[in-house]
């Protein structure tokens, strides 16, 4: 068959649309040749399906050259791909199961090929796609064998609809933007019935066309056009025709519960109808641009109002404003100011936008109610003048001010400074935003900014588009032989891949980007490498590739070029055949595969607010070496999956990379490690973990009687999946107690999916995790506890101190950070303000009962179909455990009787109430501190028998201990029954009894000879392993939680609020549990009975005097066996739902001592199983069967442990271990003290200082 364009093939003026069946009352038009379809469709049948089948089934006939076939089959990249663009149709002929589809291709000028083919439909229909299938299939055959790549095409917008998935199959396996056409230019008309022309052609010319419309939305750089309208709005995706994704696809880029949460606010906003805009300098060519590129493609996905406005472009003014940007950044040159006519220049340039576009009518700066957008938001320096404008029209718009530079804030906040300066031109327009946004670095923030406006950010990234999609190894060689031709165009070094390697940076010619660093490294490498391996063996080592795009409001891109070219004259033109630098025009793709087929990845900045080419590389598993500056340093786990080295050390990025290029197993493990999902602690595949935060913005609290929160809460959650079937299992909440305490104690070092490595820098599974069959979550409450905070402060700590001195002081660094070491660090934590925290157990219970309402509310994924919410805690939660659980019984009641009737409040089904080694009562634990220093199971001695008569008098004898103790409690009862904490007659009462009455028993703990939290173990005790600390304190950890603060392990200023008011000896918790108990929560008491903080005399004292219904039947309960796979882990008795267990060999923290026999408990407890055996189901009656007492019960004093000195846990070290440590003799490694540099036979002689993570630089 001789070739024929698809107007004059067989059967082409034939074959007519019917993707939607035509209306039988339409008029008539007898001229057209569907009506002569129509009228002698009976006499003409079999005849036109004979034509019909024979046009349907024409394959491709352009024949290839054999030529190019064999130099391509001969040597990979030599050929060049013919660039293709793509049209394609379809419609149904009688049968409504078959498809007659066309595919189109055309260079840039003729028609190239085209077939036709039916494309048959299973019955019933499934969610399969044979056309998609169909398509796919024809193209990527027809491009190998014709050594063609298809660059974009076009398709009916209703094609859509009958093949849902062929536009993002064109976009993610053949690299192919597909765009959704109409057939007039304009897509005037919105129903594709009504364009009879283009019904009344046949599916071949239809494709034709599409092809032929497909190839104005591209520029001579063969990527789509950019547009932008009127107003200045941009119209990504070739005016929005590129259809590239589907909201399937954005799913499979992020976990369930973020997929979740957004679809739950985009449904708010469209709910709302709520119009977004943004604002930005210019369209194209930043990091900004390509984030809001991904932004405005999805808000449309997801049927969000959302639009971004740019200026017209003017040159003038963007030297001025990119200089303002350099003088933030500390980059421009010394003393260099903008003077006031240039900020008047960009001022009216902003000013004349505004009243030309943006004010007009309809414009995005109306009022809403006028057509304006309701949120605003403005990026960058560039045009913060548009905010005084908005807020003039409308004061209580909001306007979010978006800051995506690292701003020196510390030069910001020196006088006379040119930074200062200009800083405080813009905060005059800035100040009036809502809020200030920040990549989550608090040192990007000048001190001007109230914490109470700002939020914390970091930049992001598509995984779809081009810059980061997989691209096919077809695909990726007609990239880099793209490269090399443009290279080649202008006399610039061709790269040698796949031959030779290649390291690259990819970044915007600008002063901040340390191009001149990455050139030093580079030639001190290959001077390094020849020294290692000989010079002739060195001429084939990696070339180096320096690229970046342009940007229309960048002015330095040239300059910067020309001077990196200049330095590669005049300082090696020995290796200008081994060095290539070019300014690409915009294409995502050919980036993607330049950065796919590194060897490593160089980012050497010297300033950065949050390099997305880091996390992009490390997702393609290329080892990075970044420089330790802005957000960069959050992205990359040092000597993990890359290295971080300081800003301008080109020595050290030097020795990386030959590193990296002579170690081959070192560069397989970091690649290895980069190319993994991110993934913190749980590691189990299939297994979800989520961190954030819940903001209870000020006052919502202050309806409490006795409260007044003027504060925000900011409270840190960390979710974990069960390991089986999540969705069905139940929820436990895990709170350590303190107070003060972080709950990650209880995740990393005790009942969580992980612990921490001896490097304190990577985690192993643990068998025993809680979350094996529950889901659980670890949260840091009150506020200032762990990750929580209230206000962003900075801080310093002085760990060679004493007392008040020794805690962490609010700092101001405005004159400059102080040297840090392994004893004096600086961070950023909440306010230490005691009245910015819960200060009593009553206080912190409303703040989590909030918490709940939120979480649940705004996280509908993470609660279970099981909706049982268990409380497990530890310690102080003996006072949390039973106050948090009765007042969230008290609201559910609440809730039940409709005296809460709040539309979304959550009834919390509350089932158990687990308490671990827990202090309830004072009055009844004190006696047991006494008695274990005394005479304890293990038979070790702590105090003398005449220290233990006298502390035994001191408590009981008249107006002792316990009668004031009782006396206190009484008085608070009466005085201060809503536990409100600040009635001073009782506060005085409790701060007196310390002072006086029961100071002797106070002391108990200055004269133990062991351990506080395991009498068995030396005071520096190196047990649990301290490594969470390290853990916690590095940049990549602190990054992939998301937080902007350091880590509190225990937080001073919590501990001394609740001292204020004397809660720890406030009575209730005791009833607290009666009334869960009787409310049918099912309660149980764990101890480790080495432990001495919170010991098991104490804790069985208070189980058999809580008074409730089972009271009886529990005192007269034995004490049964706790069995295990290891046989008797302990004993319990148990009546019913309620329970005491003592747990052998366990110190306080019994998950970590004992995990089996704690895991066991957990799990008979959650599942309604009898704690002894786990094989019989709880009853009423249930009651254990044994003795009335264990304590006869002995054990083997265990083996004990050599201190070993952690630095970042001064408790673990020795007082002659910790004073190397102040005068800097200590030899630290991975936070442990490993020798003296005065002792020879050990250490390198050097002090290696390992510091908090620098959020305040």
């Amino acid at each position: 068959m001789s070739k024929l364009s698809p107007s004059e093939s067989e059967g082409g003026g034939f074959l007519k649309r019917a993707m939607t069946p035509t209306r039988s009352d339409r008029p008539s038009r007898p001229s057209t040749p569907s009506q002569v379809w129509k009228h002698a469709a009976k006499r003409l049948q079999p005849v036109l399906k004979a034509m019909v089948a024979f046009a349907a089934n024409r394959e491709f006939e352009k024949r290839p050259s054999q030529y190019r076939l064999q130099v391509a089959e001969k040597q990979r990249g030599a050929v060049t791909l013919t660039p293709l663009f793509v049209g394609i149709s379809a419609a149904f002929s009688d049968d409504p199961n078959v498809a007659v589809v066309a595919i189109a291709l055309h260079d840039s000028v003729y028609l190239h090929d085209f077939t036709v083919h039916n494309v048959s439909f299973p019955y019933p229909r499934d969610d399969t796609d044979p056309i998609a299938d169909f398509v796919i299939a024809s193209l990527r055959t027809y491009e190998q064998k014709s050594l063609c790549k298809y660059i974009g095409g076009g398709l009916p917008v209703d094609l859509e609809q009958v093949s849902p998935s062929l536009c993002s199959r064109l976009w993610s396996e053949l690299d192919l933007v597909p765009l959704a056409l109409w057939p007039d230019q304009e897509g005037s008309q919105r129903n594709m019935e009504d364009f009879t022309f283009w019904k009344d052609r046949g599916v071949d010319e239809q494709a034709d066309s599409m092809a032929r419309k497909s190839i104005m939305a591209f520029g001579p750089s063969l990527s789509p056009l950019l547009q932008v309208g009127y107003r200045g709005i941009v119209q990504i995706d070739a005016g929005f025709r590129a259809h590239m994704h589907r909201l399937e696809d954005y799913q499979k880029t992020c976990q369930a519960v973020t997929w979740d949460a957004m679809l739950h606010y985009a449904a708010k906003l469209k709910e709302k109808k709520t119009k977004i805009a943004f604002f930005s300098s210019t369209p194209q060519g930043g990091g900004v641009a390509l984030m809001r590129h991904a932004l405005v493609r999805f808000a449309r996905t997801v049927e969000v109002d959302l639009r971004w406005y740019v200026p017209k472009p003017k040159p003038g003014v963007f030297r001025i404003t990119k200089t303002i940007h350099n003088i933030l950044q500390g980059v421009a040159e010394p003393g260099l100011r903008i003077s006031e006519e240039e900020k008047a220049t960009v001022e009216g340039w902003i000013t004349e936008h505004a009243e030309r576009y943006w004010l007009g009518k309809n414009g995005p700066l109306q009022p809403p109610s006028e057509g304006g957008a309701d949120i605003i938001v403005i990026d960058d320096p560039q045009m913060p003048s548009l905010i005084p404008l908005i807020k003039l029209i409308t004061p209580d718009r909001p306007v979010l001010y978006r800051s995506h530079i690292q701003v020196r804030s510390d030069l910001c906040n020196t006088p006379g400074t040119p930074q200062q300066d200009i800083w405080d031109h813009l905060w005059s327009k800035i100040a009036q935003a809502d809020l200030f946004i920040s990549h989550p670095v608090p040192d990007f923030i000048p001190k001007n900014v109230p914490a109470k406006k700002v939020a914390y950010l970091p930049a992001t990234t598509d995984w779809l588009d081009g810059l980061n999609k997989p691209l096919a190894d077809w695909d990726t060689g007609y990239y880099m032989h793209l490269y090399n031709q443009r290279a080649h165009g202008i006399r610039m070094t061709e790269l040698g891949f796949p031959d030779r390697h290649y390291f690259i940076q990819v970044a915007r010619f600008d002063p901040s980007k340390g191009i001149p660093i990455v050139l030093k490294a580079y030639i001190e490498f290959r001077a390094l490498l020849a020294k290692k391996v000989g010079a002739s063996s060195a001429k084939n080592a990696p070339q180096l590739l320096i690229v970046g795009n342009g940007s229309v409001d960048d002015p330095d891109g040239t300059l910067i070029h020309d001077q990196t070219m200049s330095y590669i004259e005049a300082h090696c033109p020995h290796l200008t055949s081994s060095i290539s630098v070019q300014r690409l025009e915009p294409n995502d793709q050919l980036l993607n595969a330049l950065l796919t087929n590194a060897h490593t990845v160089l980012q050497l900045s010297i300033r950065e607010g949050f390099e997305v080419k880091v996390s992009e590389a490390l997702k393609k598993g290329r080892p990075v070496i970044v420089s330790r500056v802005g957000g960069i340093k959050l992205q990359v786990q040092h000597e993990r999956n890359g290295f971080l080295v300081q800003p301008g050390d080109w020595k050290y990025a030097a020795d990386c990379l030959l590193r990296l290029w002579t170690d081959h197993d070192l560069y397989d493990r970091m690649s290895e490690v980069a190319a993994r999902t991110p993934r913190i602690c749980e590691t189990t595949p299939g297994v979800k973990s989520y961190s954030g935060y819940v903001h209870l913005p000020p006052g919502l609290l202050s309806d409490i009687s006795g409260e007044n929160q003027d504060y925000p809460i900011n409270t840190f959650f960390w979710f974990f999946e069960s390991r089986k079937d999540p969705q069905n299992a139940p929820l436990a909440i895990w709170l350590n107690g303190g107070p003060g305490g972080s709950s990650l104690m209880g995740g990393l070092q005790e009942n969580g999916p992980c612990f921490i490595g001896a490097d304190s820098n990577s985690t192993y599974l643990n068998p025993w995790s809680w979350n094996n069959e529950v889901n659980i979550l670890y949260l840091d409450q009150p506020a200032q506890v762990g990750f929580s905070y209230d206000v962003l402060t900075n801080i310093t700590v002085d760990l060679t101190q004493e007392g008040e001195l020794k805690k962490m002081i609010p700092t101001d660094f405005t004159d400059g950070i102080p040297e840090q070491n392994n004893t004096f660090y600086v961070g950023t934590v909440g306010s230490q303000l005691l009245g910015k925290t819960a200060n009593t157990t009553v206080h912190a219970a409303h703040a989590l009962w909030h918490f709940a309402q939120t979480w649940f509310a705004e996280f509908p994924a993470y609660k279970p179909n099981d909706d049982r919410v268990s409380l497990w805690t530890e310690s102080y939660g003996g006072h949390y455990g039973p106050g948090f659980f009765k007042f969230f019984q008290q609201q559910n009641e609440k809730i039940k009787n409709g005296t809460i009737d709040e539309e979304g409040t959550h009834y919390i089904h509350l089932d158990t109430l687990g308490i671990v080694n827990g202090l309830l009562d004072n009055l009844i634990q004190f006696p047991s501190y006494n008695q274990m220093a005394y005479n304890n199971t293990y038979g070790i001695q702590h105090i003398s028998k005449e220290q233990y008569e006298k502390a035994a008098y001191e408590y009981d004898r008249p107006g002792g201990c316990r009668e004031k103790l009782a006396a206190c409690q009484k008085l608070a009862e009466a005085e201060d029954p809503d536990w409100r904490g600040n009635v001073p007659s009782v506060i005085k009462c409790f701060d007196d009894i310390h002072n006086e009455a029961c100071a002797s028993m106070d002391g108990l703990e200055s004269t133990l000879a062991w351990g506080w939290y395991d009498i068995a173990h030396p005071r520096a005790d190196p047990t649990p392993e301290p490594y969470m600390h390290g853990y916690l304190a590095q940049d990549w950890v602190l990054s992939a939680l998301g937080v902007p603060v350091n880590f509190t392990t225990s937080s001073p200023a919590v501990g001394d609020a609740f001292d204020s008011t004397g809660d720890i000896n406030r009575a209730g918790s005791m009833e607290a549990v009666a009334y869960l108990l009787y409310s049918g929560v099912k309660v149980h008491l764990m101890y480790g009975d080495r432990d001495y903080a919170c010991n098991w005399l104490g804790g069985e004292a208070v189980s058999v005097l809580i008074e409730h219904d089972g009271s009886e039947g529990f005192k007269g309960a034995g004490y049964a066996p706790i069995l295990t796979s290891e046989g008797e882990g302990g004993f319990v008795r148990q009546y019913g739902n309620y329970s005491f267990s003592r747990v052998f060999q366990a110190g306080h923290e019994v998950p970590w001592y004992q995990p089996e026999v704690s895991y066991e408990i957990f799990m008979r407890a959650t599942f309604n199983r009898d704690i002894a055996t786990g094989l019989l189901p709880v009853s009423d009656d249930l009651a254990t069967e044994g003795l009335s007492s264990t304590f006869h019960v002995k054990n083997e004093v265990p083996e004990v442990p050599e201190p070993k000195c952690y630095v970042r846990a001064p408790s673990s070290c020795t007082p002659e271990q910790y004073a190397t440590v102040i005068d800097g003799t200590a030899i630290v490694r991975d936070f442990f003290v490993v020798g003296n540099v005065n002792d020879e036979t050990r250490g390198d002689g050097k002090q290696q200082v390992l510091v908090a993570p620098e959020r305040v630089d």
